[in-house]
């Protein structure tokens, strides 16, 4: 069996990401100096949850439609969660500010 192209592209884009998100101590702040939760997930989670959050590459999870609670949330983001990934190397306030926008950006209103 083989590898697919798309497969190995996302691995290598989660591991440049990773790699260059920890080296950068302003690699999540925005224009304005602070940290963004948009930013976070644009290079941490957009890979394989898309722009959006509903392209499940590699088998994420649609985020729009996700019945998780925060708590869940975090502990996916921390842990990982199924084939995600955990990233770990988010501090805990950069974990609430990417949950914050999932939530609040990405997921369908009612």
């Amino acid at each position: 069996m083989g590898i697919s192209k798309q497969i190995i592209g996302g691995i290598s884009l989660m591991l440049v990401s990773f790699l260059w998100s920890c080296d950068d101590p302003d690699a999540y702040k925005g224009p304005d100096g602070k940290e963004s939760g948009k930013i976070i997930y644009q290079k941490e989670c957009l890979q394989c949850h898309g722009e959006r959050g509903d392209d499940g590459n590699g088998g994420a999870a649609n985020l729009q439609n996700s019945l998780l609670t925060e708590d869940e949330m975090k502990d996916a983001v921390k842990k990982g969660r199924g084939e995600m990934r955990a990233v770990s190397h988010l501090n805990e306030e950069q974990v609430q500010l990417v949950i914050d926008y999932v939530r609040n950006e990405l997921k369908k209103k009612d």
